[in-house]
């Protein structure tokens, strides 16, 4: 599984494509969702998942899982990257693990302060 930590800053909620670079994916299907309980559906390519944990600990770690039907297999490859930072804390993409119909995503506050916000994740399914 491939995991970017950098930020995908020409992702566009208006725009069709997604910019890595050189690499332009066209046509990517896009969607939002807000966790509950660390969980979201969202069947989509590519998507922007907002934490419901809005007071997450210096030291502490969480997983969201996104159920999603765009994942056909334990090998598909997930990149995720920090979409909008918690106020306070920060917030670091540890790992991802693609499974058949979701993939989960480990999180961890690796600032000096706990969060006092909710934080938002972007992904890209690549099947």
């Amino acid at each position: 599984c491939l995991v970017s930590r950098a930020p995908i800053e020409a992702f566009q909620a208006s725009s069709s494509a997604v910019d890595l670079e050189s690499v332009e994916f066209s046509n990517v299907e896009k969607g939002t969702g807000t966790c509950t309980s660390q969980a979201v559906t969202l069947n989509k390519q590519s998507g922007v998942v907002t934490s419901d944990t809005a007071n997450l600990a210096v030291g502490s770690s969480e997983t969201l899982t996104i159920t999603n039907s765009r994942c056909a297999a334990a090998t598909d490859v997930v990149i995720v990257s920090m979409q909008s930072p918690c106020t306070a804390g920060h917030i670091v993409v540890t790992g991802v693990t693609p499974a058949v119909g979701s993939f989960a995503v480990a999180t961890y506050n690796a600032g000096g302060s706990a969060c006092t916000s909710a934080y938002s994740i972007l992904f890209l399914v690549l099947c």
